[in-house]
Formats: structure tokens, C-alpha cells, sequence
């Protein structure tokens, strides 16, 4: 599910897109136009999942209320969900706290928390293309 989406946030870097967000929203778009069926799924529901962790718990409810994903891609998120479950506790904190310095020392001011901003780039990118669909 989320494979092809990870592995265009790689090639992104490997071109020279070096912010996180940047290289997220990039493989974002590059797999949104693909024309494998896989690469544009990947694309929404890694993008279903960086919104919906920006959103509070409150926000959360109000907006899956709009925006229930499909039988099929809760079916994911819950699979995607178990999977990292897997992987959480003191190696998991230990990870993200050594990703965290190494993009601070790399100029990324936010850290881990730059992934994230993808969801604004998508926004502002979703709102100037698609000004009818609002």
C-alpha cells in the first residue's frame, strides 16, 4: 500500500529533494498521475494518513465523518495500523529520536515533523488546481 509511495519519496531525494515534505508532496503528485492503479492508491492513502495524523482527536471526528475512506482502504489502514504496532516502544523511540537529529543537522528545522507538512503543500497545490471541485 504504501511502497510506492515510499519508494518515489526515495527517488525524490536521490533527484535532489532534499525536505521531507518537498520529497513527500513530489511522490505524492508522480504517483497521483501514475498510470498504475497501485502507485495512485498509494498516493491517497499515504496522503489519507499524514491528514489524518496532522488532525486533532476532535478534528479527526468531524472530518471522517466527511471523509469516511472506503470499506477497502479502512480495511488498509487497520492492516497498516497492525503492522507498525509491531514496531512500536523503546526501538521505535530510539529511531525516530536519531531520524529527528539527523534531519535537524541537516537543516530541517522540524525534524520528523516536516513529513507532515505535505499536508499543507497539498492543500495550497489542491486549491489552486482544483478551484471548481471546492
Amino acid at each position: 500500500m504504501s511502497i510506492p509511495f515510499a519508494a518515489l519519496h526515495e527517488i525524490a531525494h536521490v533527484k535532489g529533494i532534499a525536505p521531507e515534505d518537498e520529497a513527500n508532496f513530489i511522490a505524492f503528485l508522480t504517483a497521483l498521475n501514475h498510470p498504475d492503479p497501485a502507485f495512485r492508491y498509494s498516493a491517497l492513502f499515504t496522503a489519507w494518513i499524514y491528514a489524518s495524523n496532522k488532525l486533532s482527536v476532535r478534528e479527526r471526528d468531524r472530518a471522517c465523518v466527511r471523509l469516511e475512506p472506503s470499506p477497502a482502504m479502512r480495511r488498509d489502514l487497520i492492516a497498516h495500523s497492525l503492522y507498525w504496532d509491531r514496531y512500536s516502544g523503546k526501538l521505535q523511540e530510539i529511531s525516530t529520536a536519531v531520524n529527528d537529529s539527523m534531519l535537524k543537522a541537516n537543516k530541517q528545522e522540524d525534524g520528523v515533523q516536516s513529513y507532515g507538512r505535505m499536508v499543507d503543500l497539498i492543500m495550497a497545490w489542491y486549491a489552486k488546481e482544483q478551484p471548481a471541485q471546492r
